[in-house]
Formats: structure tokens, sequence, C-alpha cells
């Protein structure tokens, strides 16, 4: 029984495998992140908002957009910047600029995530040209 509670497989990795091996067409779907919000609003699934999409960074509308919000890759893992009024971090997972009871580091702190508007096409641009897995 202990090899079973040592194997640990995220919920990312069950549904690729599931993708690979039952071919239910709504594995694709769950998988991307924009179209399971399609997905979830047709179920009655109320999803955050979305502020604005695009495959070329260049166009975001940076004076346009909150103090706070998160710039995330469709089609990849750890691929967010979190803008934190109104400056960007390099987010990917959150560990290192989330406390544990869920608050923002401050800003002090996070200072050496901190990138420029400049730094964020650049990098969404990277991961646009990119794919994620084999699988894309």
């Amino acid at each position: 029984m202990r090899f079973f509670e040592s194997l640990r497989i995220d919920f990312s990795a069950k549904v690729k495998w599931r993708m690979l091996c039952d071919r239910n067409p709504l594995f694709v779907t769950m998988q991307d992140k924009y179209s399971v919000r399609a997905f979830a609003r047709s179920r009655g699934v109320k999803t955050a908002e979305l502020l604005f999409v695009t495959d070329r960074p260049e166009t975001i509308p940076f004076d346009e957009l909150p103090p706070r919000y998160l710039i995330k890759a469709n089609h990849g893992c750890r691929w967010n910047i979190l803008c934190y009024d109104s400056r960007f971090y390099q987010f990917k997972d959150g560990r290192d600029l989330v406390n544990q009871d869920g608050s923002f580091l401050n800003t002090h702190s996070a200072a050496r995530y901190e990138i420029s508007k400049a730094e964020v096409i650049g990098l969404c641009r990277e991961w646009l040209s990119r794919d994620y897995s084999r699988n894309e």
C-alpha cells in the first residue's frame, strides 16, 4: 500500500494521460485554460473575468487594465505574470510571491521578481513561440 501512497500524480498529468488513452475530446477542453471557460459557463459555473485575449503581446492595453490582474499563457504551466498595484512580477506558480495565508509578499521582498513592461511583452512573445509539450 505504501507504493500507492507515495505515488503522486497531479490533476494535469491525469488529464493528459486520459487525453492520450481515453480519446474523450472533453479532456482536451479541460486542459485548455481558455476553452474550459466556455464549458464551465455552459454548466452555470462562474469564472474569473477575462480582461483581454491576444496572440500579439504588444497590443496588451496596459493603461486600460485594473491595477491588479494576472497574465497567463493558455498553453503552458507556470507561465504567469502578476500585475500588483501596477507593477509586474514574474509569478510562475506564485510560491515565491504569496504568503501562507494567500496574501502578497511586501513589495520589498518581491522586488527581485519585478519585471518591466518591456520584459512582460518579451516573456509573452517567448511563451507564444514555444510548445509546452510535444502534445500541444
